[in-house]
């Protein structure tokens, strides 16, 4: 297994060896970037440096990546007094400022050199614009090679120093490439469908069986994608069910509709029996005191009621009949006989109707039916 060294580019008081390269502060034609290393081979107590200009670009490419990214939890690389951050000269003078005084937002490589762009906070802003510290100095991980060479491979972060040795001569410590994964980040890659050994395995130093950047972003594009999807079908539900209401709505009106129909219709039907009835006691075919039990008849089975009335026999001879009518239904009976005359007429206009030659009369002669008959 690979182990990784951590090299702070910051000589220690009793350890600087003047004559090696500087990396002084100046900003480049392009404003806000400043050159932090170049390519070369440099030496230091823990081995030689080989910078060459892949070197530079996989730096790059490795603090632009998604999982480079996740290593920094999307922050910037930190920019210290020092290297406050080093657990080999954290506490020693120089080395005991744990504030951020700027961020670096952007790395390229241009004419074989690294450069920076760096966010200043306003205190390192004054830092840099007085001059109180005149050297970068990077502190970085770097790949062993064999024969004591070794290759820088990711940006931790940059000290702020005065006495530089640029890329460095102090080696930190041994110690293995790891890196720790906010909670947040864990949960999102659990989310995607990446198992705890995954996520587990993108924290250690080798990474073995951890998934690469093209696989996390396939596993957000396909969430995102399953995501949309949702939210339509739950869009389309809500639209089905407002049309479900709608169409519950639309069931009741037609209900309503037809219960009112049925109403009326059982109205018509009622006066067109009261008005069968009344012929038939004119006919002598029912008996006064049975006028009740016949309207129900035709309250229960109009039609049948009708083919037994038009086949009942007479049962009163005429004089009973016509005593009838003197004792107080001459008025009801010649009404009664109006009315059927003007249906019998509307029968051929009604396509031979009974109920629908009834209704046309009582709309074209209300004056022969009660006032509350009138108005159905």
């Amino acid at each position: 297994m690979k182990k990784l060294r951590l090299f702070s580019n910051t000589a220690a008081a009793e350890t600087f060896f003047a004559g090696f390269f500087s990396n002084a502060i100046e900003a480049a034609a392009e404003e806000g970037w400043y050159k932090l290393a170049e390519t070369g081979k440099f030496p230091h107590l823990g081995g030689m440096q080989v910078v060459t200009e892949r070197t530079l670009s996989n730096i790059v490419a490795n603090y632009k990546s998604l999982l480079g990214k996740m290593g920094r939890r999307f922050l910037g690389v930190p920019i210290f007094i020092g290297h406050p951050d080093d657990p080999q000269m954290r506490g020693n003078t120089g080395h005991t400022d744990t504030k951020a005084y700027g961020w670096v937002q952007d790395l390229k490589v241009m004419s074989n050199e690294l450069w920076v762009k760096p966010k200043w906070s306003e205190e390192g802003q004054k830092l840099i614009s007085n001059a109180h510290y005149r050297f970068f100095s990077a502190s970085w991980f770097a790949n062993p090679l064999g024969a004591g060479n070794f290759e820088p491979t990711r940006l931790r972060s940059i000290g702020l120093t005065n006495h530089p040795n640029i890329p460095g001569e102090a080696l930190a410590n041994e110690q293995h490439h790891t890196m720790k994964l906010p909670q947040w980040i864990k949960t999102l890659l659990a989310k995607l469908g990446f198992s705890n050994e995954q996520i587990v395995a993108l924290e250690g130093e080798s990474q073995t069986g951890a998934p690469t950047e093209a696989q996390i972003l396939a596993k957000a594009d396909a969430y995102i994608l399953a995501s949309n999807e949702a939210t339509t079908l739950r869009g389309s539900n809500a639209t089905l069910t407002a049309d479900l209401a709608t169409a519950k709505q639309q069931l009741k009106d037609s209900q309503t509709t037809a219960t009112q129909h049925e109403t009326a219709f059982a109205n018509e039907r009622r006066s067109h029996a009261k008005l069968l009835v009344a012929s038939g006691i004119r006919d002598g075919k029912i008996p006064p005191t049975q006028s009740g039990d016949w309207e129900t008849q035709f309250s229960n089975s109009f039609d049948t009621t009708v083919t037994k009335l038009a086949s009942a026999p007479v049962l009163l001879p005429v004089a009973g009949r016509k005593h009838a009518e003197d004792k107080g239904t001459e008025t009801g009976t010649k009404k009664a006989d109006q009315i059927a005359q003007f249906s019998n007429e509307n029968l051929p206009k009604c396509n031979n109707n009974w109920d629908l030659a009834f209704a046309k009369t009582r709309r074209e002669h209300p004056e022969l039916f009660s006032t509350e008959e009138a108005k159905k």
